[in-house]
């Protein structure tokens, strides 16, 4: 992939609908002889032989299953797109970089091409790359794919959904508020403050005070639009919900809960706000058909943002240890402000007695919900809400520490893996913590 754009003649046009110009690999890599030039650089000068497989050919063929008249919604091909992608992803698992990155090509495959396509369409391509990794690393099938596994037995193999049926469709919860009642103070220091995935050894394996999972919900259809708008309409780099507060004409007012100390202080006060708006009825102006497309986006967001940190905080990005730190101070902050609260009625009255004064991450989410729901237009402040955590998620993605998301591989996965492999193939890859600055680097 060094030298993938060197394979593109110079005046040919790139099209990201029709995989013109992209020679990314399919099959055949093995059939390949480099041969190196003479100094001072000793470069490597690759030609293609007639049987490599690469995108470019895959979408210009005519025959067989890929016939227009058969292949009539590109699925066929898209197996093979998938299949691209996946030997591109499997090179960060061998810290090879990702040569292409800073392609404009690389951005343009994406934005301009996976990401015009239907929503149905663009996670299906996503998720059988993530179950080619799956399988290559967990499975038989990296035999055959180190042998070379014809295309017609992949397509084969793919069409019967054997690939993709242990993958998991659902996406975690956790909720502060739910839990601030569940846990003692003595039983949390610096020391003992374990994350979900390491307290393994507990012989009960019952969670620790504070740490109580939702149930996991569907990844529903609301969700995933919501992602890809918020991905088509990025200029750039994600950023920390920036963007979508200026599309709502509230930035001026909400900047600050984008420039805290932390990604996760944001992640944070945005949870505990959104949480205190569920508890708030809905107003004359709204309905709950009307908030149906925001309010479960921004629930089930905010909710698996706050499950990815405290259960699977190395797909995140900072230290286990400083979050550990953290989500302990987060838990101490809780359980005195809601110090007496015996129902959801009881935290709702206490948060609108917070004033402007209070910088815990609790003061600063009360006021952040009182701000929130002063917005009359019910539909206005859920889509606010909806937004955020949309944008939100896209910036916490390209984070993770690829041996968490092999590691959750083996059962199933998690939906940040799917929008760190999508960020990974339009050039967006982060390899170090992520910057407070509001976007990545």
């Amino acid at each position: 992939m060094k030298i993938e754009h060197e394979l593109t003649k110079p005046n040919e046009v790139v099209d990201p609908k029709h995989m013109k110009g992209y020679k990314y690999l399919v099959l055949g890599e093995g059939k390949i002889n480099p041969q190196i030039n003479n100094g001072p650089d000793y470069t490597p000068e690759i030609e293609l032989p007639p049987g490599v497989v690469t995108l470019d050919k895959v979408w210009n063929c005519k025959e067989r299953l890929l016939d227009p008249s058969i292949d009539t919604d590109n699925r066929l091909r898209d197996v093979c797109l998938s299949f691209a992608f996946f030997k591109l992803l499997k090179r960060r698992f061998f810290e090879y970089p990702a040569a292409e990155a800073q392609l404009e090509k690389t951005r343009q495959l994406v934005f301009d091409g996976l990401l015009s396509r239907n929503i149905d369409s663009i996670y299906r391509v996503i998720a059988m790359e993530i179950a080619f990794l799956r399988d290559f690393f967990y499975t038989r099938y990296p035999v055959t794919f180190a042998l070379g596994v014809p295309v017609l037995h992949v397509l084969a193999i793919l069409c019967t959904g054997k690939f993709s049926r242990s993958l998991n469709n659902t996406i975690g919860q956790y909720s502060l508020l739910e839990n601030s009642n569940r846990f003692h103070l003595d039983c949390w220091s610096p020391v003992t403050c374990i994350p979900y995935s390491t307290w393994w050894w507990s012989p009960s394996k019952v969670a620790p005070n504070g740490m109580k999972k939702r149930k996991a919900v569907v990844l529903s259809p609301y969700v995933k639009g919501a992602i890809v708008g918020s991905l088509r309409s990025m200029s750039h780099y994600p950023t920390k919900g920036v963007a979508s507060l200026r599309e709502n004409k509230v930035y001026d007012d909400l900047a600050w809960t984008c420039t805290l100390k932390t990604e996760f202080h944001t992640l944070i006060v945005w949870h505990i706000a959104t949480g205190l708006c569920e508890i708030q009825p809905v107003k004359n102006k709204g309905n709950k058909e009307s908030v149906e497309p925001y309010h479960p986006v921004a629930s089930h967001l905010s909710n698996y943002c706050a499950y990815l940190m405290v259960f699977l905080p190395d797909m995140l990005p900072e230290s286990i240890f400083s979050l550990k730190l953290f989500f302990h101070k987060v838990l101490t902050e809780t359980k005195e402000f809601f110090r007496g609260a015996r129902n959801y009625e009881d935290k709702y009255n206490l948060m609108l007695k917070v004033g402007d004064s209070g910088n815990g991450v609790i003061d600063m989410g009360a006021r952040l919900a009182k701000y929130l729901m002063e917005i009359p237009d019910d539909v206005r402040r859920w889509k606010i809400m909806a937004d955020f955590w949309s944008e939100f998620i896209i910036f916490l993605a390209p984070c993770g520490k690829e041996s968490e998301h092999l590691k959750n591989l083996e059962s199933g996965g998690e939906f940040i893996t799917h929008l760190w492999a999508l960020l990974y193939h339009a050039g967006i890859v982060h390899d170090t913590a992520t910057a407070s600055s509001g976007h990545h680097p």
